[in-house]
């Protein structure tokens, strides 16, 4: 699949006859939904490490406080 730029999609979209307005808005929402899953993968794999024995382990060894967002 052949990656376009922000810029040029705009650029065609708006000679097609769509509003510009629409094309910003359409490009901050899916900038948005790459953002939230990454968010999302990033809040999974913390999960997973707050589950693991020897992550426990060193925070009991080193007293870690645990953080949250």
């Amino acid at each position: 699949m052949k990656t376009i730029k922000a810029s040029k999609l705009k650029e065609v979209l708006t000679s097609k006859g769509v509003n510009e307005g629409f094309v910003d808005r359409l490009l901050k929402r899916a900038k948005l939904a790459k953002s939230k899953g990454k968010l999302k993968d990033l809040d999974n794999r913390l999960d997973k490490l707050e589950k693991d024995e020897d992550y426990k382990k060193l925070v009991k060894k080193y007293d870690l406080e645990d953080f949250k967002f």
